[in-house]
């Protein structure tokens, strides 16, 4: 739609240069040549372009900035999700051991409850659809490295 504008835009500044005297142009400013007014008509239209290429650029820049905040609720969304089922089910999983540690099933149930109550703790549309769109592997990857960050700390 702003490459049509923008034609629109050329077509009504074009119209009246082509067919203006060669005397004047709108601005009352007296020119020696036609080609002065047809190099200012297409720097003006450049300059249009210009500013509809640049509003693009920006327009893709805010929704990747969204994107990026949506991705960071998703995540909070996650640790949430990993933080409650640390206090309902890991912390019982280990006490009823003797060595205190997770077998494989127990690491896999607690990452799916972890994944299900993010899904739970994701109000904003945008923000489920985020954690709706993860696969297992991704789920998986992601506790991982979260769990490795907040050990680190």
């Amino acid at each position: 739609m702003n490459r049509y504008c923008l034609l629109i835009i050329l077509c009504l500044i074009t119209l009246p240069v082509l067919c203006a005297d060669d005397t004047a142009t709108a601005t009352g400013v007296i020119l020696s040549g036609w080609w002065l007014e047809i190099v200012s008509t297409i720097l003006l239209g450049l300059v249009a372009w210009g500013m509809t290429y640049l509003r693009g650029i920006l327009e893709r820049a805010r929704a990747k900035a969204d994107a990026s905040d949506v991705e960071k609720a998703a995540i909070e969304a996650l640790l949430q999700g990993m933080a409650e089922t640390q206090n309902e089910f890991v912390r019982q999983a280990k006490e009823s051991k003797a060595d205190g540690r997770l077998t494989i099933e127990e690491i896999k149930t607690a990452e799916k409850l972890a994944w299900d109550k993010a899904k739970g703790f994701a109000r904003d549309p945008a923000v489920k659809r985020a954690v709706l769109s993860w696969t297992e592997h991704q789920v998986r990857s992601l506790i991982k490295l979260l769990l490795a960050k907040l050990r680190a700390k």
